[in-house]
Order: C-alpha cells, then structure tokens, then sequence
C-alpha cells in the first residue's frame, strides 16, 4: 500500500470513530435524559409467555416506532410483577436508538376509572 492511500485509510478509520463516539453519546444523552427506570431493557428481550398475553402485532409496531410516528400513546395494563415497565422501558430504547426523544411516566390508574374512559380516548391498550 502506498503512503498516501495508507494515511487516508489511517484518517478515515480516525473519522469512523469519532462519529461512532459521537453517536454514542448522543443515544446516552437521550436515554439518560428519558429517565428509564431501567436503561436495559431490549425489544428483543421481550417474552411472549401465554399469561401475558401480549399481541406480537402490537409490540411489532412498537419496534417500528409506528406509534411515535403517528403521535399515539401506548398505555400498559396488567397486575403488579407482569412487566409493564420492561414493556414501556424496550419501545422507549428502541426509539432513542433511531434518534427519537422518548418520555415516559408511570400512572396508577385503578381498573374502575380505566372503564369510565371512552374508546377514543385511548390509542392502545396492551
């Protein structure tokens, strides 16, 4: 390999890592800033045991950032200890991969209440 073309594979390989870093940075800085309770949870991750019950079509859309794109809300329903963190946390990671600043927030919301909400006012329930 001749000099030139080995300073410039040398420098390319510099300006690779800086922008890896860079990338890098910028996806904690946003994971960071969404305040997950847990910054590990993965889509991958994501069990669909039969108790759950959880739709794979739904948590698809999740992966896709659909749902971000189309402005909707997701809202996670189940007992105490089923997962509905790690489900809210895995979408929430996901879109901060491609970029996009996520928020989330944990609502107590009691059964009763959830049924005196019209249909429209929820965009999904999982």
């Amino acid at each position: 390999m001749s000099k030139e073309k080995e300073i410039l594979h040398r420098f390319s390989l510099i300006v690779d890592r800086e922008s890896d870093v860079r990338l890098n940075t910028k996806l904690k800085k946003l994971i960071t800033s969404a305040k997950f309770p847990s910054n590990t949870a993965d889509m991958e991750d994501i069990l669909y045991w039969p108790d759950r019950r959880l739709n794979r079509d739904l948590i698809q859309m999740l992966r896709t950032n659909a749902c971000i794109d189309k402005k909707r809300n997701v809202m996670f329903l189940g007992p105490i200890g089923s997962g509905k963190t790690f489900l809210a946390n895995a979408p929430g990671i996901n879109a901060c991969r491609g970029a996009i600043r996520f928020s989330i927030c944990a609502c107590r919301i009691s059964t009763q209440n959830m049924q005196k909400l019209k249909p429209k006012q929820l965009n999904w329930i999982l």
